[in-house]
């Protein structure tokens, strides 16, 4: 019996998205602060804001319109957040060495904010091989050295308290190419 050879058709991968808090500190110059490190020592500093993510990406077949239904039924009076980070941290990961501007003010509301969103449509995309810490990533590095120099810079320059209220969640996504778009920013305030 002869095998049949059959060609593969080719198949798009499924989108990468994530569900993301980008904050806007009262004090302007906390975010800029942010964004000129992150570009010297985060490889997506130059590709996407500084932000918290509550959702991490995940790669599915969801819509951003059905990942929208999904938020804003997991937010139904979700309240108006403030915010505040402070302290630096690192964590040790399979992906890198991180380190890690934490959510201080409010941490256990964003946490919970984090497990409601796991539920429904994204249960199945819970990462349980990690502890969720809300926090802004400030450095991403490959070597120890870069790792240790990042750090130690970080814990200098990050000394105060940033503050910020979260008002809204974004949907992004991450292309095959590296570039990471908005697709919607959907209000927690509704009425």
């Amino acid at each position: 019996m002869r095998r049949r050879h059959l060609r593969k058709q080719f198949r798009p991968s499924l989108p990468r998205r994530a569900i993301v808090w980008f904050p806007k500190f009262e004090a302007p110059e906390g975010l800029l602060r942010l964004q000129r490190y992150r570009l010297e020592h985060d490889p997506l500093g130059a590709k996407i804001a500084p932000h918290l993510a509550v959702v991490f990406p995940f790669h599915a077949s969801l819509t951003v319109a059905q990942l929208v239904s999904h938020v804003k039924r997991a937010t139904v009076g979700w309240p108006v957040l403030p915010v505040t980070f402070r302290g630096v941290e690192s964590v040790a990961s399979p992906r890198g060495l991180f380190t890690l501007l934490m959510c201080d003010l409010r941490h256990e509301a964003v946490t919970e904010l984090h497990d409601r969103l796991y539920r429904g449509v994204l249960a199945g995309f819970l990462r349980d091989d990690i502890e969720y810490r809300p926090h802004i990533t400030l450095a991403q590095s490959n070597t120890n050295a870069a790792f240790d120099a990042a750090l130690a810079d970080a814990e200098l320059r990050f000394r105060d308290t940033y503050r910020a209220t979260m008002r809204d969640l974004s949907i992004i996504t991450h292309a095959a190419d590296g570039t990471i778009t908005i697709d919607k920013t959907v209000s927690l305030s509704r009425e």
